[in-house]
C-alpha cells in the first residue's frame, strides 16, 4: 500500500489537480492519504482515509492507509467525526502546495519513514509492557544503530545478552562495534581530495 518511493513533485501537483478536478473521488482521498502519511502529517492522512472511506465504504486501500495513520498518530482519534469535505479540500490543498513548494526549494526532509515511525512505537509499547522484551530489545538496538548511535546500541545488546542468549545477537554486536570503529576513525582523504599537489 505504501510505495517505498517517496512522491514526486510531478506526483504532488497532479494529485492537486485532481483534487481541484473531483474532491468527490474516494480513490484520490486514498492515494493524498498516502502522500500525507509519507509526510509526517498523520493526522491529516487519518482524515483524508476517512473521507475516503465516507465515500466508498468497501475501499481496502483506505482502510489499511487508516490502519496505519492510526498506529502512528499520537493523539486519540477514536472519538473523530469524518471531515466536511470543503474544509478538508482546503486544509489538503494547503498542506499539498507547502510539499510541492518545499521540493521545488529540494528540502530533503519533508517526508518521514512510516515503517521505521511504526517499528519504534511498537518497540515502546512492548519494553513499558515488559521491559526484558527480548525481541524489543533487539528491535531497540537495531533503531539505535539505524540513528548511528553504535555505543548505545552495543549497550542494549550486552543487556540483552544478560537476559537470554539470542540469535544473531552476537554477531550484530561484533558488527556494530565494526561501525563504530569505522565512524570513529578519521576519514582519510581520497584521491585528488586534500593532497597537495606537487
Amino acid at each position: 500500500m505504501i510505495a517505498e518511493r517517496r512522491p514526486s513533485r510531478e506526483t504532488i501537483e497532479a494529485l492537486i489537480e485532481s483534487l481541484r478536478a473531483n474532491a468527490r473521488d474516494a480513490e484520490l482521498w486514498a492515494r493524498i492519504g498516502e502522500v500525507l502519511l509519507e509526510a509526517g502529517r498523520f493526522e491529516r492522512a487519518v482524515r483524508a482515509f476517512d473521507l475516503a472511506l465516507r465515500l466508498e465504504p468497501g475501499l481496502h486501500r483506505a482502510s489499511i492507509g487508516l490502519a496505519i495513520a492510526l498506529d502512528v498518530c499520537d493523539g486519540d482519534l477514536s472519538e473523530r467525526e469524518a471531515p466536511a469535505t470543503r474544509t478538508a479540500v482546503w486544509e489538503t490543498l494547503q498542506i499539498l502546495e507547502a510539499l510541492v513548494h518545499g521540493l521545488r526549494e529540494g528540502r530533503p526532509s519533508l517526508f518521514v519513514d512510516v515503517h521505521v515511525i511504526r517499528i519504534q512505537k511498537t518497540t515502546r509499547r512492548r519494553l513499558a509492557a515488559n521491559p526484558r522484551d527480548p525481541d524489543a530489545l533487539f528491535l531497540q538496538s537495531a533503531l539505535l544503530a539505524k540513528q548511528g548511535a553504535f555505543e548505545d546500541a552495543i549497550s542494549v545488546l550486552d543487556h540483552l545478552a544478560s537476559e537470554v542468549e539470542y540469535p544473531g545477537a552476537k554477531q550484530f554486536r561484533a558488527q556494530l562495534e565494526q561501525m563504530a570503529a569505522a565512524s570513529a576513525a578519521p576519514e582519510e582523504p581520497t584521491e585528488g581530495e586534500g593532497v597537495p599537489r606537487p
